[in-house]
């Protein structure tokens, strides 16, 4: 008898709980029929004017466009703010280029309305801490958002110089004249497509549904985040990039003189961004639809979405503080929160940096310990940073993010859409308390380290003024992870627990 009999016929009690009276069939393939839908994408511009000038002051800050979601199709799955980012004309002095994360970082805020209540808000910041967390695309994502070498590295970017004529070029950023280089632009214009991650858009069972929403206006708004935020320029006497703000505060240049430096500085003479959505509508079988109409009623279900608290700001010499979950009324799945240096987005325009030091640094974390409570009662211990940046993600997301996003999950699946746990928030206080990483000798204590003081000691050597060490300030970032309940009811729908 052969082995793979005898594996067949050696039975005993255990095969009782493992292959008796089976469920499945590894052999048979079993496939069900489902509902006959279709899908088309369509493009949306603002109810206001879509193209921004970038010739005009403060361009894009604070700028709002407005969206009224057609009802083309039945449903709507995912959407993505689609833009494009002009071509840049730069010399080797400047060294344009874009931030980290430019398609996130380009919006500001990005909200659902129904009615005019807000239903739904998310922000660029957030984007880029979930991405962190859970993006398992890695190249194709970046690719959709900017976050490419072209944009952000352009120096590395294959070679950057080339030999003509037995003299010595950099390609990458000539030392001409834009107009003298026009045509040849050391950053080429794309089009940028950032995936708007609302709760309708994270699995098809989610897809809003129009075709029974019928006495709502449904808008979709996005704030735009000024674009002199979004790129940086480089700084010959501190041999660093810096933000234009900060570049034209360190040379003497102003507006007023017409001297400073903005992105008109290095675009062509008429350049505009168009921003739309492209939206994927879903269209069901009319039959389905019309029954789903007429049988279903009420249709209730459970969703998911992010809730930012009120802001706070520290200073780097205190021993920590508490964030008391004030914007998070309904069950909680999970709290996420990071902490950054007030000086480095404003100075240098870099967003994504969560650590002490100017520029990314993973043994510079400026978490020491943190506790979560429950109105006096400690529901989680006092943990080190690495737990909360390290061993939760592990346990419970796709990555282990960054050093400096930190997060706690009530939940065992905090990325799907089902309820696998959660805490009523409405029935407690709930507080995080946290403590800076500044206690201890030089190596513990992150402000006596040479990585946190190198930027201090260069601008006095160059004679920048800047604040000094004990003057940072850090800004505590929290966010809650919420669970409400959709409901659709006549026509019209809502939240059923809308605070």
């Amino acid at each position: 008898m052969g082995g793979g009999i005898t594996q067949l016929v050696l039975k005993g009690q255990m095969d009782s709980y493992i292959n008796l009276k089976p469920c499945i069939n590894y052999y048979k393939y079993v496939y069900n029929k489902h509902v006959n839908f279709s899908m088309e994408n369509k493009r949306e511009d603002p109810e206001n004017n879509s193209s921004i000038n970038l010739r005009l002051p403060k361009a894009t800050s604070n700028k709002l466009m407005t969206f009224t979601l057609k009802r083309y199709g039945d449903l709507v799955s995912n959407i993505y703010l689609s833009f494009n980012l002009p071509d840049i004309y730069s010399t080797d002095v400047h060294r344009f280029r874009w931030v980290n994360n430019v398609g996130h970082n380009f919006i500001k805020t990005a909200t659902v309305r129904i009615e005019g209540t807000t239903i739904e808000e998310i922000y660029g910041e957030w984007m880029n801490i979930w991405n962190e967390l859970t993006n398992k695309d890695g190249v194709e994502y970046n690719k959709l958002i900017g976050n490419i070498p072209e944009y952000i590295s352009p120096n590395n970017n294959n070679s950057r110089y080339v030999i003509k004529n037995n003299i010595l070029y950099n390609k990458i950023y000539p030392s001409k004249d834009k107009i003298l280089n026009a045509g040849n632009p050391s950053i080429n214009g794309r089009i940028i497509q950032v995936p708007l991650n609302f709760w309708f858009t994270r699995n098809p069972s989610l897809s809003l549904p129009l075709y029974k929403i019928q006495n709502q206006e449904i808008k979709i708004d996005i704030e735009l985040n000024d674009i002199e935020k979004l790129y940086q320029v480089w700084c010959d006497k501190l041999k660093l990039y810096v933000s234009p703000d900060f570049f034209n505060t360190i040379y003497g240049l102003t507006l007023s003189n017409n001297n400073a430096i903005t992105i008109e500085n290095f675009i062509a003479d008429e350049c505009y961004i168009q921003s739309y959505l492209d939206i994927n509508y879903i269209f069901l079988d009319s039959t389905y639809r019309l029954n789903s109409l007429q049988n279903e009623g009420i249709v209730k279900y459970v969703v998911d979405y992010v809730k930012k608290q009120p802001s706070k700001t520290i200073s780097i010499k205190s021993s920590g503080g508490t964030v008391i979950l004030e914007y998070a009324y309904n069950h909680i799945k999970e709290i996420i929160w990071v902490l950054r240096r007030s000086d480095i987005p404003e100075k240098f325009n870099i967003h994504d940096n969560y650590t002490a030091s100017h520029i990314y640094n993973e043994t510079m974390g400026l978490l020491e310990s943190a506790q979560i409570k429950w109105a006096d009662t400690i529901i989680r211990e006092d943990q080190k940073a690495y737990y909360y940046n390290n061993i939760q993600p592990y346990q419970y997301h796709t990555n282990v993010p960054r050093t400096g996003i930190y997060s706690y999950s009530f939940s065992l699946f905090p990325e799907k859409i089902i309820t696998a746990g959660s805490f009523n928030n409405q029935m407690t206080k709930t507080s995080l308390y946290f403590n800076i990483n500044n206690i201890g000798n030089s190596i513990k204590d992150i402000t006596k380290r040479s990585e946190y003081k190198y930027l201090f000691e260069l601008m006095r050597r160059n004679s920048v003024a800047y604040i000094k060490e004990d003057e940072v300030n850090l800004d505590v970032i929290v966010y809650a992870r919420v669970i409400n309940v959709f409901s659709v009811i006549n026509g019209e729908c809502n939240l059923i627990w809308n605070r």
